[in-house]
């Protein structure tokens, strides 16, 4: 059947607190999550009433700041769900499938050596540098939509590869003349083969930005 539905989002972000020890240490601890309703009407199931569903489609704990200036490091725990796993399971009986549980993970952290700022390197579960969609957060979106509309599954290949947008591994990276030019050199899992994990894969980013710009 046809199922009819209301989707109301809403968005609340806070940088909420600062830990420093001096100003060359610190940390500074952020809070973001999206509140989301949704009204399903009779049509999503024959015999049954509609739905009112309320949940959290995100909620993302960040934290980064240094130990010393050539130490930097951050984080990010995020979880799907407001709910216990048995609910999701219970809305999945009745035809809703929301796609979320109450897991928290790491979303992404790391260091960052600054040796110059021509020259540092970043280590953890970071961003692939290879396109701009990767270096961009994605967290102002109420509903979550990939850059590329796949519907035939036609780069499934680079999507699992350097189309993903973090894995474990390391970036060589820096700004020369003030910014105009940034560079990054990484190297990654390797996850874009049948068995994942044998090699390694490597990304490269060039960004030229002239000063009258």
């Amino acid at each position: 059947g046809v199922a009819g539905a209301l989707v109301l989002s809403y968005v609340v972000t806070t940088d909420a607190a600062q830990i420093k020890v001096s100003d060359e240490t610190f940390a500074d601890l952020g809070y973001w999550m999206k509140v989301r309703y949704v009204y399903y009407d009779e049509r999503l199931k024959t015999g049954d009433d509609e739905r009112h569903v309320f949940d959290v489609v995100d909620a993302r704990f960040n934290i980064e700041g240094q130990i010393a200036k050539p130490v930097q490091f951050y984080g990010e725990i995020v979880t799907s769900g407001a709910y216990a796993s048995g609910v999701y399971d219970t809305l999945a009986s009745l035809g809703l499938r929301t796609g979320r549980d109450n897991t928290a993970r790491l979303s992404e952290g790391g260091i960052n050596l600054v040796f110059l700022p021509e020259l540092q390197l970043r280590l953890g579960k970071i961003r692939i540098p290879f396109t701009r969609d990767q270096q961009e957060a994605r967290y102002s979106y109420i509903i979550q939509s990939d850059w590329i509309y796949d519907a035939h599954g036609l780069f499934g290949y680079w999507r699992n590869g350097l189309l993903r947008l973090f894995d474990g591994g390391a970036n060589l990276h820096g700004e020369i003349a003030g910014g105009m030019l940034r560079y990054d050199l990484g190297i990654f899992n390797e996850a874009s083969s049948d068995e994942p994990l044998e090699d390694v894969a490597w990304a490269v980013r060039l960004e030229f930005t002239p000063t009258m710009l």
